[in-house]
């Protein structure tokens, strides 16, 4: 077997790792293959063998020596990887065990599931293929022609951990496969060196291709630049998670011009440590998705606050879980851009102390957010965090006791928000002090509604009107009446939420009526079935007497 440097090779009970050394070790005899591998916890030193170095690694001690033998597999290619998978394997599998994938073209995996039955295996039909976590290594010159004439329908190519070890190699198959749209070359350690043909393939343009994954390739963030550039005009989609990437080593004009149609991207687990770094990303004019989670960020665009809107002004959606942030004014920071997703979940933020009271933070310092940590919120949610917010936040304005205090603008400037959203919820705010706002809270009570609540049961009579939702009659049940203050603006739905815990009745088993009188002077019962009305839509007084009917 063949050996070179730089090769990538899967041991059995080792896992994969890259020849690093190939000769003689001073006092042992034969050859030997000096691996680094993939996983650290594979290796034994690092590249050393009595005090002499035979090569280098990247991580501390993720270097050994092995002898060749037949447990070193040097892979297979992609065109015979492909056949055994979706061909030569065992067809003989009973139709109710083949999954019911139905594409455009007949009956196909979906990425790394399932088999195609016998009829169904043309690779004419394959729009995509699952080969990930296997040995393919690239392509033979005479499979070119074969795989660009027999996947005329591939879209979607997975080769993440295989043994790909040159950048021309992914490249290659990128240019066997025209039709390709997304290809995933994660975790395949690649040299990105100029070889004979790097030229010949760096420079061609790969204008199908939109979704490109090279997390853990080990390419920097120049290379990307550069290839980006050269080979891939139409991206949209790059992930580039844990290859320890400098944002700095480029310009930000030039990562402008060569991400010109790129909508996401993945920078997860890769070292940042600043928002000068990442304000490298700001000026990328169709950027929608930004990830940088998983990196030691203790700020993002703190510093020169004031070009936020000038950047990123596309941006929807932001990942920043797992970093070192520990400031909420990091957070207000984005109420200039127009996020509506946002991830801040296992940061360093220790107030509040809850998952739904950071939600209401959130919601609240980001006016334009639709969905935080993965929970969508809708328009009635939002006014329901905020005033969580508002309650949570003048605790602690009034703990400052006077509006003199030095720290009440120390309270501003934590809370930038806290006014406007006290004049939209028509709230106490920072206009008064705290005197004023006990009273003010005290008028609150004012527009609380004694409403008397008790259980009924449905006369089935129709009503005299032929209106839709009444009834002439309801029949009370005697000792089930209660009463409860509520404010004129609760909502039915609300209300169901209060009546299921004083009743101990499921909500969706609670119907709500109320007595009405007609001009004829006769009496009837009106169904109050409008989930988002409120008691004031509805004219519900003092001292009314709300039925509740289970159905």
């Amino acid at each position: 077997m063949k050996y070179y440097i730089n090769q990538r090779i899967k041991v059995d009970e080792k896992g994969r790792g890259t020849i690093k050394y190939i000769g003689e070790i001073q006092g042992v005899s034969g050859t030997w293959l000096g691996v680094e591998w993939d996983n650290p916890s594979s290796g034994k030193h690092s590249g050393e063998h009595n005090d002499l170095q035979y090569f280098s690694v990247r991580i501390p001690n993720s270097g050994s020596f092995i002898k060749p033998s037949k447990k070193v597999h040097t892979g297979t290619s992609l065109f015979e990887a492909i056949k055994e998978k979706y061909i030569e394997r065992n067809l003989t599998y009973s139709e109710k065990e083949l999954p019911e994938n139905i594409g455009k073209y007949g009956k196909i995996e979906a990425v790394g599931f399932g088999k195609i039955t016998a009829e169904k295996s043309n690779l004419e039909l394959l729009q995509m293929v699952g080969l990930e976590n296997g040995s393919v290594y690239g392509i033979e010159q005479d499979e070119i022609h074969k795989l660009s004439k027999s996947l005329i329908r591939l879209e979607e190519l997975d080769l993440r951990e295989n043994l790909i070890a040159a950048w021309t190699d992914a490249l290659q198959i990128i240019k066997s496969i025209p039709t390709l749209k997304s290809i995933n070359f994660g975790n395949n350690k690649m040299q990105f060196y100029n070889s004979p043909d790097f030229n010949n393939l760096s420079l061609q343009k790969y204008s199908e291709i939109e979704i490109l994954d090279m997390s853990s390739t080990g390419v920097s963030w120049k290379q990307v630049v550069d290839i980006c550039t050269n080979n891939f005009p139409n991206l949209k989609s790059l992930i580039l998670a844990r290859n320890d990437l400098k944002l700095v080593d480029v310009d930000k004009e030039t990562v402008a011009s060569a991400f010109k149609n790129l909508e996401e991207l993945n920078l997860q687990a890769n070292n940042i440590q600043s928002s000068e770094e990442i304000s490298f990303l700001g000026r990328i004019q169709n950027l929608k998705v930004l990830n940088v989670s998983e990196n030691p960020l203790d700020e993002f665009l703190v510093k020169g606050f004031d070009k936020i809107s000038d950047e990123f002004q596309s941006l929807r959606v932001l990942q920043i879980n797992d970093t070192e942030i520990n400031n909420w004014m990091v957070i207000s920071q984005f109420e200039h851009l127009q996020l509506e997703e946002l991830g801040i979940r296992r940061t360093k933020i220790t107030w509040p102390n809850s998952v739904e009271k950071i939600r209401a933070h959130a919601i609240s310092r980001v006016p334009s957010l639709k969905k935080i940590n993965g929970v969508f919120i809708d328009s009635m949610a939002r006014r329901d965090l905020e005033r969580l917010y508002l309650s949570d936040t003048r605790k602690l304005y009034l703990s400052l006791f006077s509006v003199s205090n030095p720290k009440i603008f120390e309270f501003l400037e934590n809370h930038p928000r806290f006014s406007v959203l006290c004049n939209i919820l028509n709230e106490p705010g920072l206009s008064e002090n705290p005197g004023q706002i006990a009273n003010k809270q005290i008028n609150l009570k004012s527009r609380l509604l004694n409403i008397n609540i008790q259980i009924a049961d449905i006369l089935e009579t129709e009503s005299e009107t032929g209106e839709p939702n009444q009834l002439v009659n309801l029949i009370p049940v005697i000792g089930t009446i209660k009463n409860k203050a509520v404010p004129t603006t609760t909502m039915i739905r609300q209300f169901k939420s209060i009546v299921s815990r004083l009743y101990k009745i499921q909500p969706t088993k609670i119907e709500i009526w109320r007595c009405i009188e007609y001009t004829n002077g006769s009496k009837g019962y009106i169904n109050l079935d409008a989930q988002t009305r409120d008691f004031e839509f509805y004219d519900i007084e003092d001292n009314d007497t709300i039925y509740v009917v289970k159905v």
